[in-house]
């Protein structure tokens, strides 16, 4: 989501370099705010408009973004579409839905679950309620959470941001999608000195309103303060002014965190998580689903510099980017118009949404000028819906399904927008990040796993219930083989399939699902031998082979040759030998029996039936 109103408040940090951090989770964003430089960050981490609930409307005959405290007051009141983003609350009731009913952390130790402890706020500007029919009365806000049990290194506090998107028309909703994230924190007070800048922002993230003489509340900005730029990193801020810093999961914990919905979006899910399980069951209506991950270290690509002193490529690439205007740019110069004005005349941060073409392009351009290390790998640990592809060749397939379908996650710097790509009957998946860890020597090690539901994958490639079979493979641009430890396996309904230790650049991973023949009864009546002839015909033969090339998967095949005259027996022999000799040259894996058998139907006299199984 495009900030709407610079971050005002950084404009009184100085600008000072970037200073040594004790924890990855802790590189703050540089504080840089004069005309001309350009940076960007792709780091995986909560989108702006997730930190908080909100429910808005365009109003057209303004042309003026609203905010709504319902769903029936005078803003929304018969909008033709409204937008919301309602934070999941803590399961307090039975009945209660789209809310966490439970998280946990297993660890050596056992198993840990948590405590709920609080709302990160109070009261918030933008919050609204739901109608209990589309949306719970009971919309919540991001929460910590306390895990005595499984404490991490900075004490036992965790922020758990999730919550649903999507839209409201013709009162029902559409493009449902939702999105957890579980980071460890610690408070730090003391930053804020309580000021209200000219804009009407604080520190905590929110839309700013204005109150218009026809009574309904406009949108004039949105965005937050900037405290922590270039000093530490905060995952979020309270009202009060407390920071929550940011710190590293346990490595050696396995997170569950356990939705409670009222619909469980039909798609797939991504996650920065590695060997995931999903679980999902329906009672009453209300769907749960539980994922169970490990979390992963995900590397996060930071360039800054001043336009003039660029090099042409990155010229070049900002200024596409301020062109086509699909970089998610915010700048820290109020009242300023960057896609409009010249490289030297702007100031441009692009927080880059870690997937897509574009973040895949940005990550080749940017590698070499960042000599292909990044500032910092970060723990992450979350999970949200993707978008499904419009023209994708799974969309057939998703339509006979509900619920979801699968998970694809990665520690990738960059990856594809979407589920897997079906092409050329490989799933593929594009993955970009960078080749050394942050100490510019060691390797930066990639994962990717791959968890489908095993009756939609058999969807989508045509294949029956027989047990599947499946390869992995890792590919340079150029499509040369990667080394990379694969797994597969088939358990619970899912197939799993997973690829780790590859190193990065771009690369594709690939995924080839086949399926053994399964055995088929197949029979060909052959044309009718003339007089005492036993040599095959010409169109005999072709009868054999066309039943022979579907028996690739059976094991027996029989030849019963027909005759009325008793005297005629061993002529019927000769021949059902002759057809089965025939057969069993086309496919000698088979075991042959041939008989003869009177019979009083003139019609079958002569005739030579060959059956397999």
């Amino acid at each position: 989501m495009k900030k709407l109103v610079p971050w005002l408040l950084g404009l009184t940090l100085a600008l000072s370099s970037v200073p040594a951090i004790a924890e990855d989770e802790q590189w703050p964003l540089p504080n840089e705010f004069e005309l001309g430089h350009h940076s960007i960050v792709i780091e995986d981490t909560v989108d702006f408009g997730q930190l908080f609930s909100s429910l808005t409307v365009f109003d057209e005959s303004t042309s003026k973004q609203l905010s709504c405290e319902s769903l029936d007051d005078l803003n929304c009141s018969g909008a033709k579409m409204m937008r919301f983003n309602a934070n999941f609350a803590n399961c307090e009731r039975a009945n209660q839905f789209d809310c966490v009913e439970q998280l946990s952390i297993k660890t050596n130790s056992g198993s840990a679950v948590a405590e709920f402890d609080r709302y990160v706020y109070s009261e918030h500007p933008n919050a609204f309620k739901g109608d209990e029919r589309l949306l719970p009365v009971e919309i919540g806000q991001p929460s910590v959470w306390r895990i005595p049990g499984a404490p991490h290194a900075a004490g036992d506090l965790y922020l758990l941001v999730g919550g649903k998107q999507g839209y409201i028309r013709s009162g029902q909703l559409i493009d449902v999608k939702i999105n957890v994230q579980l980071i460890p924190v610690s408070e730090l007070e003391g930053i804020w000195d309580g000021v209200i800048d000219v804009n009407g922002f604080g520190v905590i993230s929110q839309c700013v309103e204005k109150k218009l003489d026809n009574g309904k509340t406009e949108i004039v900005g949105c965005g937050g303060g900037a405290q922590d730029f270039g000093r530490f990193r905060c995952a979020i801020w309270e009202q009060d002014g407390t920071c929550l810093l940011k710190k590293a999961h346990r490595l050696d914990g396995e997170i569950s965190v356990s939705l409670r919905l009222a619909n469980e979006p039909t798609g797939w899910l991504h996650g920065r998580i590695e060997d995931p399980i999903v679980k999902t069951q329906e009672a009453a209506g209300i769907s749960t689903i539980t994922v169970t991950a490990k979390p992963v270290k995900v590397p996060t690509l930071y360039h800054g510099g001043y336009f003039g002193q660029l090099p042409a490529d990155l010229q070049e690439y900002w200024d596409d980017c301020m062109e086509k205007r699909d970089c998610n740019i915010s700048t820290r110069i109020a009242n300023s118009a960057p896609e409009s004005q010249s490289g030297a005349n702007r100031n441009v941060q692009s927080y880059l949404y870690p997937f897509g073409s574009r973040a895949l392009k940005a990550v080749t351009t940017f590698a070499k000028h960042v000599a292909d290390t990044p500032v910092a790998a970060p723990t992450s640990w979350g999970f949200r819906t993707l978008d499904l592809v419009k023209n994708s060749a799974l969309a057939p397939c998703v339509s006979k399904f509900n619920g979801t379908l699968g998970v694809v996650t990665t520690n990738a710097t960059a990856y594809s927008e979407g589920p897997p790509e079906l092409r050329n009957g490989s799933l593929r998946y594009s993955v970009a990040g960078l080749h050394h860890g942050t100490d510019g020597k060691s390797l930066n090690l990639g994962t990717y796993d791959l968890l489908m539901r095993s009756d939609f994958a058999r969807c989508v490639y045509g294949f029956s219930s027989a047990p599947l079979q499946a390869s992995v493979s890792v590919l340079t641009v150029a499509g040369e083989s990667v080394v990379a430890t694969t797994q597969v396996s088939e358990r619970d309904g899912w197939l799993k399939l997973a690829a780790y230790g590859f190193t990065f650049s771009e690369k594709e991973v690939r995924v080839t699902l086949t399926q053994a023949p399964q055995p088929k009864k197949v029979s060909a009546n052959l044309a009718k031998f003339s007089g005492k002839l036993t040599k095959l015909s010409s169109s005999q033969r072709s009868a054999i082979e066309s039943l022979m090339s579907q028996t690739e998967a059976n094991s027996v095949a029989n030849c019963t040759a027909y005759f009325v005259k008793a005297a005629d027996r061993k002529l019927a022999e000769a021949r059902a030998k002759a057809a089965c000799a025939y057969a069993q040259g086309l496919n000698p894996k088979l075991t042959f029996t041939s008989s003869a058998k009177q019979t009083k139907t003139a019609s079958l006299n002569g005739r030579v039936v060959v059956s397999s199984n």
